[in-house]
């Protein structure tokens, strides 16, 4: 079963740098869950496991350019434990210890390459760090 929430997970690229903040106190929540209940409501913080998969849905659209048929079958896999605030005022928020906002810091790389083994590669990678506190 699929589900979204306003303010798509994919927006948490937008928030993971900034200063730490405290988090409203809430039952963290496991993606599985999510799929069993019929409307959850916001705000409410997810946590994520290490080995937990995450299916990677990559979309390009526009004038210039799409995406053509399904593409492979993407999946991130996660490291360690961590958190995501997701509420109905501001794109989610990523968090190490489920109580303070502000923890990771990340980077998004996008590239278009020409080379004679791979002809004409676009490239999308995403890096994520979380600071020692």
């Amino acid at each position: 079963m699929r589900w979204l929430f306003p303010g798509a997970l994919a927006m948490a690229v937008l928030a993971l740098a900034g200063c730490g903040s405290t988090m409203p106190e809430l039952p963290p929540v496991r993606p599985g869950a999510i799929a069993t209940t019929v409307s959850p409501r916001l705000p409410l913080l997810l946590q994520f496991e290490p080995g937990d998969r995450i299916a990677l849905d990559v979309g390009i659209d526009g004038d210039l350019m799409e995406v053509e048929g399904q593409g492979s079958e993407l999946t991130v896999v996660v490291k360690r434990r961590f958190y995501v605030l997701m509420t109905e005022d501001g794109p989610p928020r990523i968090s190490l210890d489920g109580k303070t906002v502000g923890q990771v810091r990340g980077s998004l790389q996008l590239g278009l390459g020409v080379t004679a083994a791979k002809g004409t590669v676009a490239s999308v990678r995403l890096g994520t760090t979380g600071e020692a506190r």
